[in-house]
């Protein structure tokens, strides 16, 4: 047994480069299983830039290396393993050879993977694809674990993987039995920390062992220079899943920020924990601890060293000032709105008699023939002194329909 050891582990390192097209991976979600989105698609983004993901799927003989090709939440529910449904909901501008991921939350406990060739019709044209079907509840753990398994195995041979977590046949033709020593599914998963952020991963098969347990591998993510723990000043100096905080002592280090993976306290920054359910970060809840405001919960703010909420800005009570240059002082409710148009509307009244009198007196003592330029500027001059008359009245501020005489 130990030179077949050593042999299969050689083969294991020694992945050929071999060229191959690259084809899409896209990532679609139920609505009930959309809140492992962001978590998802760090996961498959750094697995595949950042890992030998891609190395081991080309491992395959036809086996294609992906990229993201993107992500959706769907507007709708389809029934299961409905590939059309799928891209149609999300919109995807699929092509021959992508694959196509859908994530259901139909299970509470557990998790389940299917993978195969579809047809779909995109844009008026059949394409042949990869599906992969996970449903995995709403654990991103299991998200990504199932996740990562079903993808693999869509971009090789479609069986690549099921060795590594116990099946046998008839559920694996091709399995040996003592794949059956390789634990179920649930628990055939281990965490790799891939651009500073920890994941859960399916074991994948070699293609020269992939059907006995010694073939069995696991991705190797490229190290980034700021991994948790790592002294910085700013979070430049971090991995790109990772920023820098400060602890109860004031050290910076390199840490998850809330809502990222974790596996302890310690992996999170500041005061905040590593939730034990959903192994994520969580935020600092009204008057906690706290270092930075980032590590609070929305709506709070570092204050004192305690997340408090932050004050809603309150609009100013200055009324706008008119051309005139005089700040309006408003009439309080109802009462005081008609107040001011019984005020206003008195003043003009007086204005205008007031000048209509004053041409009348023009009028009847002009003489004969005279022009009527002193009439237009008796007007200008009327006009002018009642804006201003106005203008002190509305400098005056009043507030009732009071209103007192402008002197003359």
């Amino acid at each position: 047994m130990k030179p077949l050891a050593v042999a299969t582990l050689a083969l294991a390192i020694a992945i050929p480069r071999t060229a191959h097209a690259t084809n899409k991976l896209f990532l679609a979600w139920d609505p009930e299983a959309a809140a492992c989105e962001p978590k998802v698609a760090r996961f498959f983004g750094c697995a595949i830039a950042h890992s030998d993901y891609n190395a081991l799927i080309q491992a395959y003989s036809g086996g294609t290396p992906l990229v993201v090709g993107g992500t959706a939440v769907l507007s709708g529910s389809c029934t299961p393993k409905d590939a059309q449904c799928v891209a149609t909901l999300a919109g995807f501008a699929l092509s021959d050879g992508d694959v196509l991921v859908e994530f259901v939350a139909g299970q509470t406990l557990g998790s389940a993977g299917f993978n195969g060739l579809a047809s779909i019709a995109v844009s008026g044209r059949a394409v042949a694809i990869k599906f992969a079907w996970v449903e995995a509840s709403a654990d991103c753990d299991k998200q990504t674990c199932t996740g990562s398994h079903e993808v693999f195995e869509a971009a090789t041979d479609g069986v690549s993987a099921d060795c590594c977590e116990g099946q046998v046949p008839p559920a694996c033709a091709k399995c040996d039995p003592s794949c059956a020593a390789r634990s179920a599914r649930e628990d055939a998963c281990y965490r790799v920390t891939c651009d500073g952020e920890p994941f859960s991963v399916a074991y994948v098969g070699h293609p020269q062992a992939e059907f006995v347990p010694l073939g069995c591998t696991a991705i190797q993510s490229a190290a980034c220079s700021g991994a948790i723990g790592k002294g910085c000043v700013d979070d430049a100096q971090c991995c790109a899943a990772l920023r820098c905080g400060a602890k109860a002592g004031g050290a910076r280090s390199c840490c998850a920020p809330t809502g990222a993976s974790c596996e302890q306290d310690a992996d999170c920054c500041g005061l905040t924990g590593c939730a034990s359910t959903t192994h994520t970060c969580s935020c600092v809840r009204s008057e906690g601890a706290c270092t930075d405001s980032r590590d609070c919960c929305p709506g709070l703010a570092c204050e004192a060293s305690k997340c408090t909420a932050v004050p809603a800005s309150t609009p100013s009570n200055e009324a706008p000032r008119p051309s005139g240059g005089c700040a309006m002082t408003p009439f309080d409710g109802d009462d005081g709105v008609a107040a001011m148009i019984v005020a206003l509307a008195a003043a003009l009244a007086r204005r205008r008699s007031r000048i209509l009198g004053a041409c009348s007196a023009l009028a009847t003592s002009r003489r004969p023939g005279e022009r009527s330029r002193g009439s237009r500027r008796f007007i200008a001059r009327s006009t002018a002194r009642a804006s201003a008359c106005s203008e002190a009245r509305c400098c005056s501020a009043p507030r009732t329909a009071k209103d007192s005489a402008c002197a003359r």
